[in-house]
């Protein structure tokens, strides 16, 4: 046997022991430094290199290896059984966001009851399939509390539809959170919400110039107390969008939180992401530090987020095999007027619509490049593969305008992948 090729070592401060990662399994282990010479030449004992390779550490054969990888993808749709589909119940809300991804797009349109019967038929059909036994609504807006009726004829239409049948249904809420009080909550948790997620964009002073009501006012208090409210009542994930100018004021966002009692064991998820470029017409009117991945200032942003994070007890998501919802084969995005697209940042582009809910999910292979990494040379090798597959394609529309090609993460990878790992490592 022999080391991975999909490995990577990482000296530790200490100078005793090495930090290894497997990408395709996300299994790290400490190696003492004067295990890692007979490591790297193979020479290790027959039942410690079985439990090497079990964890992802040694193969026998590194194309074999990378075989597998490269089958991925198709491996995860063959045992997939959930059918998931992102919802855009509406495109109205009652924020004003200065850099608001739907943009132009903005304004009082809503599903309505023959779309919404159309796409219970569709995914019933969807679930029908062999081995499904669970299906997962991800509700967008907009600001889906604004769509709460349909929300709940949803739920009754499908709840007990896939429970009858032995399987598990349950919604989550991507929301403003303005409207999560108590008593919408706990009328929705009855019809299977699970996790809501909202967005808070660091402390008052920067969340409310960011995210403030139509009128002006500011939203911050009540986002924060609403939370307090439902955190016992369903898992709160709470995401946050930064720029170059203001990243450093989410810590005090944290501590804020801290001190009005929303701590970690009240919150399943943090997670803060760059506001990202557009290709809309509505986004010269915000220019405060729009970032994409290959931005010099993102990964120490990233990092110094991160640790914040998890320096203060909370949770944020684990380095993993980072699939997109383009590659899973039952997991849609469905736009509030019926039309069918395979990525949310992209409703409303007819060039990647894929079908309708009267009609079905038309083959989009080619108009969502789904096999753009297998054709770049510069993917076949790379170690980092597993963790990203060519990067996000909305991503590389973005800051190329077209999706071929690849959004390569290698740079991003080689100055964050060992200070993640040693930051999970030091807090987790």
């Amino acid at each position: 046997m022999r080391p991975a090729h999909y490995l990577h070592i990482f000296p530790q401060i200490n100078g005793q022991e090495a930090l290894l990662f497997s990408l395709p399994k996300c299994s790290t282990m400490l190696m003492p430094e004067s295990s890692l010479k007979a490591f790297k030449s193979g020479q290790v004992p027959d039942n410690a290199a079985r439990q090497l390779a079990q964890a992802g550490f040694m193969v026998t054969d590194h194309e074999a290896e990378k075989a597998e990888v490269f089958s991925y993808i198709d491996q995860l749709n063959a045992i997939n059984n959930t059918v998931r589909v992102s919802i855009i119940l509406n495109l109205a809300c009652n924020f004003s966001c200065p850099y608001c991804y739907e943009g132009s797009m903005k304004g009082n349109h809503y599903m309505d009851i023959p779309t919404a019967d159309q796409l219970i038929e569709l995914l019933k059909e969807r679930y029908r399939q062999p081995g499904k036994n669970k299906m997962t609504l991800d509700l967008y807006g907009g600001e889906p509390m604004l769509s709460q009726p349909l929300i709940e004829y949803f739920a009754s239409k499908l709840k007990s539809w896939v429970e009858d049948r032995g399987g598990t249904f349950e919604f989550t809420l991507v929301s403003n959170g303005s409207l999560l009080n108590r008593t919408n909550v706990l009328r929705l948790k009855d019809f299977g919400l699970d996790r809501v997620r909202v967005t808070l964009d660091g402390p008052a002073e920067n969340h409310n110039k960011f995210r403030p009501f139509k009128s002006g006012e500011g939203s911050y208090d009540i986002i924060v107390n609403n939370l307090l409210e439902i955190h016992d009542l369903v898992k709160v994930a709470i995401g946050g969008n930064f720029t170059s100018a203001n990243y450093t004021a989410f810590p005090i966002m944290l501590n804020d939180l801290l001190s009005k009692g929303l701590t970690p064991d009240k919150v399943a998820m943090v997670k803060f992401t760059q506001v990202s470029k557009t290709t809309d017409s509505y986004a010269p009117k915000f220019n405060e530090g729009c970032g994409s991945i290959d931005e010099p200032w993102l990964a120490g942003a990233m990092l110094v987020l991160r640790e914040e994070i998890l320096r203060r007890g909370y949770n944020t998501p684990k380095l993993l095999p980072n699939i997109c919802m383009i590659d899973v084969d039952d997991s849609f995005t469905v736009h509030y007027d019926g039309s069918i697209y395979k990525c949310p940042g992209l409703v409303g582009n007819e060039q990647f619509k894929v079908g309708h809910v009267s009609s079905g999910i038309k083959d989009y292979k080619e108009t969502y490049a789904l096999d753009n990494w297998q054709k770049e040379e510069k993917c076949s090798d790379c170690t980092y593969l597993p963790l990203c597959f060519g990067g996000c394609r909305y991503a590389r529309l973005q800051r190329t305008g077209s999706m071929d090609g690849v959004e390569c993460m290698k740079d991003y990878y080689d100055k964050t992948l060992g200070k993640m790992l040693s930051q999970d490592l030091e807090y987790r």
